[in-house]
C-alpha cells in the first residue's frame, strides 16, 4: 500500500461508523508494508549482528560500505 492509497483510507474513515475497524486494517496494512521495508533494506541482513555486537560491547562502530 502506498502512502497515497493509506492516505485515502484514512480520509474515507472519517466518515465511516465503524472507526475501529477502519483503523485496524489500516494499522495491520501499515505493518505489512512497514516490514516490507524493514527488510529491503541492506543492513537487515546484519541485523542480528549488530544488536550482538551492541549487546556485547560497550562500543561498536558501524562503518556503511
Amino acid at each position: 500500500m502506498c502512502f497515497n492509497s493509506m492516505q485515502a483510507s484514512l480520509e474515507s474513515c472519517a466518515a465511516s461508523e465503524d472507526l475501529k475497524k477502519d483503523m485496524k486494517r489500516i494499522r495491520s496494512e501499515f505493518e505489512v508494508e512497514r516490514e516490507r521495508f524493514e527488510r529491503a533494506l541492506p543492513v537487515y541482513a546484519r541485523r542480528t549482528d549488530i544488536l550482538d555486537a551492541i549487546a556485547n560491547n560497550q562500543v561498536k562502530i558501524l562503518d556503511a560500505v
